[in-house]
């Protein structure tokens, strides 16, 4: 998938498109399955501070590729990267870029 598309995966979460995908989908999508962790269908649910409150966090590699991608629902920000190495460094420098995606977005949120 191009990262293009990713993003424009990642804003469903955001914005509800109803005429993609019903909130009854969505909501199944990020109701968690399990209690420790809070899994649903491929996400890991947590509350994250930047997120004011639920966020959506998933990693995945294909052992070629690494992504990592995290929708903060109540705070209306994601952030995703992905490195074209499938290793724990790639996994290690995707999960720090996105933090500091999101620290970014804070600053100029200020």
């Amino acid at each position: 998938m191009a990262l293009e598309d990713y993003a424009k995966f990642l804003r469903l979460f955001l914005t509800a498109q109803q005429d993609f995908l019903s909130g009854a989908s969505m909501q199944k999508l990020t109701l968690p399955l399990s209690k420790a962790p809070a899994y649903a269908l491929g996400w890991l649910v947590e509350d994250q501070p930047w997120a004011g409150g639920k966020a959506l966090l998933h990693d995945g590699s294909n052992t070629m590729w690494y992504a990592t991608a995290v929708v903060g629902l109540e705070s209306g920000v994601a952030a995703a990267a992905v490195s074209n190495e499938g290793s724990e460094v790639a996994a290690n420098a995707t999960h720090k870029l996105v933090r500091e995606l999101i620290e970014q977005h804070r600053q100029e949120q200020r």
